[in-house]
């Protein structure tokens, strides 16, 4: 998964490089707790809503993150036997040469951010969980950018 954001890629790394900013961007998690023992292990907890929203299940997730120079790896372990392999990057590129109503922006910094994974899991249940993971990060991706965009501006002020 892709996007371009008008922000330098020093803005975005904040949040690669913090576990529980960036987890606590995706849609369902609703905490996220550092390891005391082990510092590059994060438990976050989701909740997801079924059956019209009349049953809410609680998960628990561990997951271990590296930082690197532009972005960071991670590897989640969920139930069922389902593992997460990937990483975050942001590289520096040119703002977009067509701009669209998405672009229009006088930012001077442009960065692409793409996250990459490998999910293993029991195969009756690989595609649902890839169609959750897909619209769950299309979210976190706009949520970071929105994020960032609010960042950027009290960083100005009024």
């Amino acid at each position: 998964m892709t996007k371009t954001m008008p922000f330098p890629s020093t803005s975005i790394l904040r949040i690669l490089h913090s576990p529980k900013d960036l987890m606590l961007l995706s849609p369902g998690v609703v905490s996220a707790t550092q390891s005391a023992i082990d510092p590059s292990v994060w438990i976050f907890e989701t909740q997801s809503k079924h059956l019209w929203g009349l049953y809410t299940a609680t998960a628990r997730y561990e997951s271990t993150y590296v930082a690197t120079d532009n972005g960071s790896n991670f590897h989640v372990t969920a139930a069922l036997g389902v593992s997460t392999v990937g990483a975050w990057r942001c590289d520096a590129v040119d703002p977009p040469e067509q701009p669209t109503e998405e672009t229009r922006s006088n930012a001077t910094k442009w960065t692409k951010v793409t996250e990459t994974a490998t999910i293993t899991g029991p195969s009756a249940l690989m595609g649902m969980i890839v169609s959750i993971r897909k619209k769950s990060h299309e979210e976190l991706l706009k949520r970071l950018e929105e994020r960032i965009r609010s960042d950027e501006a009290n960083a100005v002020g009024p």
